[in-house]
C-alpha cells in the first residue's frame, strides 16, 4: 500500500495584512504580548503549480471571520507580537505549537469539533516581530496538525486519487456543486468539511454536518467524507485532511474510509457548467495498530507538527522588508505618527490623538513665529494647516524663519516674487508630503489704518476671505507684527466661537494666551474683573449652586477668560508711524520665539486633548497658595490648560496668569463683537479709519472720561493742600 503524504500549507500576505497589523501593534497590543485573534483563508480554485495557499490580509485582524465567497474556507488561531527581537528568537516555539494543537485535539476528543469542525480542525499560528521604523517583519507561521494515525494508506488497488466522474454522474456531480455553493444560505452543514451520502439507486446526492454521522442510513447509501482542497496536487491532498482523517479515527472508529477532495476547475468541456468536475476521490485506509479503540477522553494529544518553511525550505521564520515597496508619502505619514502613538503606550494611553491630527490650523502671520508652530503642528500630526500672509522673503529671514532658505531669497531678489506663506506652505509639502498645507496671499485691515476710497472694494474682499478662512478652520494663531494686526481677526474668532491662541514676543519676553468663547447670541453677565475668585466656581454663589457640569473649584470658566486687549483702556491705532529701524524690525533674542512658538503648539494639544476642548476652564495660580493647583483639577490629559502663559527670559522665569474678560474690551466685549455681527464691514470700515469710534462702541470713552474727572478732582485738592 502507498503512504499517503500531504502538501502543506504556505502563507501568502497581502500587503494590506502589515499595514492593519502596524495599526494593531501601535494602537491596540502596544507592549501587550498576549495572544490576538488571527483568521485567514484558503480555497479550493485550482492554480496549477502554485502551493496549497492559506491567505491573509487587512480583515484578519478583525473580531468575526470575514464574509468569504462559496469556494473558500477560514482559518482560525492566535497573533503573538513580541516586542523585542532576542525574545522573537527565544520564544518557545514548540510549546506554542503544542498548544494550538491541544484545542485541536480536545475538539477531537469531546466532539466539540462535529458541530463546528472549521473553527476547531482549521487552525493557525503566527509569532511576529516587528521594526516598525523600517518596515521589517520577522514572522512565522504554524498550521498544526495532528499526527494520528501516525500512518495512512492508500486503499489497497488505489495508488492515486480518481476523479470525482468515476464515482458520480454529471447529474450527481451537479447536485452535489448547487448544495456546496449554496452552504452559506442553507447553514445546513459547514464547507470545509462535511459527509456526502450517495444513493444510487435514486441518483441522489445530499450533504450532511459531520455531527449527523450516526443517523444516516449506511446501507442504502455510500458515504463520502468531504473536505474543501486547497491542493492543486493530484496525487498530495492539502494539510486539512490530516486532522480532518484524526477526527474520522476517534469520532468514528473507522479503519477505512472514502475522502471526497472538493476542488474547483474549469470544466473539461466548455459548454459544462460542472465547476467541481475536477474534484477527486481518494481512499484511505489506517495503519493496523492506529485506528481507535479507545474512549476519546482516554486518548493522549499525539505528537503536533505544522510550523512553515521558509523560502528556502528550512525550519526558520521568514522576513519581508516593506520599505522598498510602500509608497514613500505613506511610509512618511506612518513615521510621523509613529512617536506619537508611542506615547499612548505607556505615558498617556487616552491621548486623542486623531482630534488633534484633525484639528484644521489657521496661522495667520508666516514669520518667525509661524515657521515655528507649522514645524511644531506637523510632529504633532496636524494635517489640515492654512498659513496667511503678504509679505516677500528677505535675506535676514532663513536664519530665523525655519521654512525659508537663501534659495528663497535669491528667488525674491531675482523678481519670482516668493511670497513667504506660498513658500511656507511649499516647505511643509517638502516636509510632510501628505500635509494639506494651503497659502493665502492677503492684507489684514487694521483700526486707525485709514482707507482710501480707491481701496475700499480689495479691503472689502480681504475681509471677507479672513472670514471665510476662520469659519472653516478650528484654531486661528495670531503672530503679526503689530497689536492692530490682531484686533480683526480676534473679533471674528470670537463671533465665531472659534480657539484662538495668540503669541507675542519682546526683546526677552513672551505672551501666550488663548481666548475664551463666550456665546454672543445670548445675554451674559457683564463683569469688571475686579475680583478673580468671585469669578470661578470657589466663589460661594457658585458652590451653592455648583453641579456636575460646573467647572472644578479654582478654575474660571473658559467664557469668562479675557483677550489680548482686555488690558487696554485704549482702542489699538497705527503703531507703525515714525519707527526707527530698530523699531521696525522685531528685535529679540533667538530663542525667546522658538519658546512660544513650542508652548504655543502644546497649549493647542493640550486644549485639543481635553473633552471640553476649547470651552476648557483655567487654572488660577495664585502665588500666596501654590497649592490650589490639584492634578485631578487639570483640564486635559497632557496636564493643565493654561489662559496664558508668560515668560522672561532675563530672569529664565515663567509663570501663569489667568485674567477675566473685560466689559469694555475693544475686542471681545458684547457690544463690540454685537456691532460686528449687526454692521459688518460698515462697522469694520469706521474702526479702521478711527479707532475712537471703536473706542465709543466698546465704552471705553466713558471710561476714559471718568478718569479724567477722577484726575482733576485729585489735582485740585492738591492745589488746596498746598495753598495751606
Amino acid at each position: 500500500m502507498a503512504k499517503l503524504t500531504f502538501q502543506p500549507f504556505s502563507s501568502i500576505l497581502n500587503p494590506g495584512f502589515w499595514q492593519k497589523f502596524t495599526s494593531i501593534k501601535l494602537d491596540k497590543l502596544k507592549l501587550n504580548e498576549d495572544p490576538h485573534i488571527l483568521y485567514g483563508t484558503y480555497s479550493c480554485n485550482l492554480a496549477r503549480d502554485l502551493p496549497c495557499l492559506a491567505s491573509f490580509d487587512h480583515t484578519s485582524f478583525d473580531d468575526t471571520p470575514s464574509q468569504t465567497n462559496k469556494f473558500t474556507c477560514s482559518l482560525n488561531g492566535k497573533l503573538i507580537c513580541m516586542n523585542l527581537m532576542q525574545d522573537f528568537i527565544d520564544y518557545d516555539k514548540k510549546a506554542f505549537l503544542n498548544s494550538l494543537g491541544q484545542d485541536i485535539w480536545n475538539a477531537i476528543c469531546d466532539g466539540t469539533a462535529l458541530l463546528d469542525p472549521e473553527k476547531y480542525l482549521s487552525k493557525c499560528g503566527l509569532i511576529v516581530y516587528a521594526d516598525l521604523k523600517k518596515y521589517r517583519y520577522y514572522y512565522w507561521f504554524s498550521f498544526p496538525a495532528i499526527n494520528h494515525p501516525k500512518e495512512v494508506f492508500l486503499s489497497p488497488g488505489i495508488s492515486e486519487s480518481r476523479l470525482i466522474s468515476d464515482y458520480l454522474n454529471d447529474h450527481e456531480i451537479t447536485q452535489l456543486q448547487e448544495q456546496y455553493k449554496h452552504q452559506t444560505e442553507t447553514k445546513s452543514f459547514q464547507r470545509g468539511y462535511f459527509i456526502v451520502s450517495h444513493n444510487s439507486s435514486d441518483n441522489l446526492i445530499e450533504c450532511h454536518p459531520l455531527s449527523d454521522y450516526h443517523k444516516l442510513d449506511k446501507d442504502s447509501s455510500s458515504l463520502y467524507f468531504a473536505f474543501t482542497d486547497p491542493s492543486a496536487d493530484p496525487v498530495h491532498p492539502g494539510w486539512p485532511l490530516r486532522n480532518y482523517l484524526a477526527l474520522i479515527s476517534v469520532q468514528y472508529q473507522l479503519t477505512q474510509v472514502r475522502i471526497i477532495r472538493i476542488r474547483r476547475g474549469s470544466p473539461a468541456n466548455p459548454q459544462s457548467k460542472l465547476e467541481l468536475q475536477q474534484s477527486m476521490v481518494l481512499s484511505v485506509t489506517y495503519g493496523k495498530a492506529e485506528h481507535s479503540i479507545l474512549e476519546p477522553k482516554n486518548l493522549q494529544c499525539p505528537i503536533v507538527t505544522g510550523w512553515e518553511r521558509n523560502e528556502s525550505l528550512q525550519m526558520a521564520p521568514k522576513r519581508v522588508n516593506l520599505e522598498s515597496v510602500l509608497n514613500p508619502k505613506k511610509i512618511a505619514e506612518d513615521a510621523v505618527n509613529l512617536n506619537l502613538r508611542l506615547m499612548k503606550w505607556r505615558l498617556v494611553p487616552t491621548l486623542n490623538l486623531e482630534g488633534i491630527a484633525n484639528t484644521k490650523c489657521l496661522i495667520l502671520g508666516c514669520g518667525t513665529l509661524g515657521c515655528h508652530i507649522a514645524r511644531g503642528l506637523l510632529a504633532w500630526g496636524v494635517k489640515h494647516i492654512s498659513l496667511v500672509d503678504n509679505s516677500k522673503i528677505s535675506y535676514s529671514n532663513p536664519v530665523r524663519q525655519s521654512l525659508y532658505t537663501f534659495d528663497d531669497c535669491v528667488q525674491t531678489m531675482g523678481g519670482d516674487d516668493t511670497y513667504k506663506a506660498e513658500a511656507a506652505a511649499s516647505s511643509l509639502r517638502r516636509i510632510h508630503p501628505t500635509v494639506q498645507a494651503t497659502s493665502h496671499i492677503l492684507s489684514i485691515p487694521m483700526p486707525g489704518h485709514h482707507i482710501a476710497k480707491n481701496e475700499i472694494a480689495a479691503i472689502k474682499s480681504d475681509v471677507e476671505r479672513l472670514e471665510q478662512l476662520i469659519e472653516n478652520h478650528d484654531a486661528v494663531f495670531l503672530l503679526m507684527d503689530t497689536r492692530e494686526s490682531r484686533w480683526l481677526p480676534s473679533v471674528v474668532g470670537l463671533s465665531k466661537q472659534k480657539l484662538v491662541i495668540n503669541a507675542a514676543i519682546g526683546f526677552d519676553t513672551f505672551l501666550l494666551q488663548r481666548y475664551g468663547i463666550r456665546d454672543y447670541s445670548s445675554a451674559t453677565t457683564e463683569h469688571q474683573g475686579d475680583n478673580l475668585l468671585e469669578m470661578s466656581s470657589n466663589h460661594p454663589q457658585a458652590s451653592s449652586t455648583k453641579n456636575a457640569n460646573q467647572p472644578k473649584p479654582n478654575l474660571l470658566p473658559a467664557d469668562k477668560l479675557g483677550c489680548y486687549f482686555c488690558n487696554d483702556i485704549v482702542a489699538p491705532g497705527d503703531s507703525t508711524l515714525d519707527r526707527t529701524l530698530d523699531q521696525q524690525c522685531t528685535v529679540s533674542r533667538p530663542g525667546v520665539s522658538m519658546m512660544v512658538s513650542a508652548l504655543a503648539v502644546e497649549l493647542l494639544a493640550s486644549v485639543m486633548s481635553s473633552s471640553l476642548k476649547s470651552r476648557t476652564p483655567a487654572p488660577i495660580e495664585t502665588h500666596n497658595d501654590p497649592s490650589m493647583l490639584y492634578e485631578e483639577d487639570f483640564g486635559s490629559d497632557l496636564g493643565v490648560v493654561p489662559h496664558s502663559i508668560r515668560g522672561n527670559l532675563n530672569r529664565y522665569h515663567m509663570y501663569m496668569p489667568t485674567s477675566p474678560s473685560f466689559n469694555k474690551c475693544s475686542a471681545c466685549s458684547q457690544p463690540v463683537v454685537n456691532a460686528y455681527r449687526d454692521q459688518g464691514f460698515e462697522f469694520l470700515h469706521r474702526v479702521f479709519d478711527d479707532p475712537n469710534y471703536l473706542e465709543e462702541i466698546a465704552g471705553l470713552k466713558d471710561l476714559q472720561n471718568v478718569s479724567d474727572d477722577v484726575w482733576a478732582l485729585d489735582s485740585d485738592e492738591l492745589l488746596f493742600e498746598d495753598s495751606v
